[in-house]
Formats: C-alpha cells, structure tokens, sequence
C-alpha cells in the first residue's frame, strides 16, 4: 500500500509487471511512479479505478499516456466522460468543497477498459458512487475497498454520483464473508485494516 494525499495505492508486483489499484492526483505521479520502482523494476502495466473521484484517478492521463492499461466499471467511465461533480485531478486539494469539473477530453485518461461484469474485480451496489469495485487478492489475501470504507471515519457518500447510506452497508455486508481474522484490508484513506475494523462499518 502506498499512501499519499489522495487515497490509498494497492501495488501487486509480479513477474510478468505490476497491477496498481487508483493513482491519486497527477502531480504526484513521478513520486508514485519512483516508489513502484523500488518494490518492482517491472513496468506498471494495469491501473484498476475503483471509482471515478479525482483523488483516486488524477494521475490516469499520465499514466495512460506511458501506456498503462486502465480499467474500471462502465459507471465509471461514463461519468469520467461526462460534466459531473466531484473534486477535480489538477490540484492537490482535500475534497471538502464540491466543484463542477469538465469532462475528461484525454482519451488517455479515462479507462480503456470498463467492466459491467466481474473479472478481477468486483463492482459493488451502488455505495460510495454508483460506479464503486473492490479489487480482491486471493492467494495474498488482501482486499482493496476504495472508498466504500475509510479506516478512520464513516465512509463520504456522493449522493450526486448515485451512492446511498444502504449501500455502504450493502458494500460492506458483501466484503465481510471474503474477509477472515488474517485478511489485511486496503481502505480507501487511513491505515491497513482488518475484518474487525471493516466489521465496525457494518454496524
């Protein structure tokens, strides 16, 4: 997990590349880009969003343009393509004022591939947005919730991008069954959790 001032990275290295989950905001790509390299010289070859908020895809046109792979759920896709509301990628900034932001005329920086079905992912009810997925590891036994859960605080909802309060628990009653006392669980901001934090969430 990398963290930094927007939400958190997953990094899954491996042989053949590595995989990140979300990407923060684009000036801080070089500095992302150099922390990967020192747990892999592997290219980053994937970028899964796990939801479309400039805190999580600002650094996709950077990255798309160095020819990572994008990929997220159609929703996703659609409201990066479209003028919606959320907090925008240029700048560095706490998402505590909403703004309009323009549609995203990069082809680079929306996803390349947009998934309505499972493939390594799983898309959620509508929670967080509407486009929310969580990316789960099974052999390492880690899970990436985005921001259905937040490890210090009760999940932001974004009503506007179609989230809802029962469908964070909603969310969260799916992770749980997947989720046992050694599994370690990447939120969408704070520190690496577990099943009794996510637990608390449900409640």
């Amino acid at each position: 997990m990398l963290e930094g001032e927007g939400g958190n990275i997953g990094v899954s290295a491996g042989e053949d590349g590595v995989f990140l989950i979300d990407d923060q905001f684009a000036p801080l790509t070089p500095k992302i880009v150099a922390a990967v390299k020192a747990i892999s010289e592997k290219p980053i070859r994937f970028l899964m969003n796990t939801h479309w908020h400039g805190d999580h895809v600002g650094g996709n046109e950077n990255l798309g343009k160095a020819g990572v792979v994008i990929i997220a759920h159609d929703n996703v896709y659609k409201r990066m393509s479209s003028a919606a509301r959320s907090s925008c990628s240029s700048r560095i900034t706490r998402p505590t004022r909403r703004r309009p932001c323009p549609p995203s005329a990069s082809a680079s920086r929306r996803p390349s591939i947009s998934t309505a079905t499972n493939v390594t992912t799983i898309h959620l009810p509508p929670a967080h947005t509407d486009g929310d997925s969580f990316v789960r590891f099974t052999k390492a036994n880690v899970i990436h919730s985005g921001d259905v859960f937040a490890a210090y605080r009760y999940p932001f909802i974004d009503v506007e991008s179609g989230g809802s309060v029962k469908g964070i628990l909603r969310a969260v009653d799916q992770m749980l069954p997947m989720l046992d006392d050694a599994t370690k669980v990447i939120p969408g901001h704070g520190g690496v959790s577990g099943r009794r934090t996510c637990s608390s969430t449900a409640r």
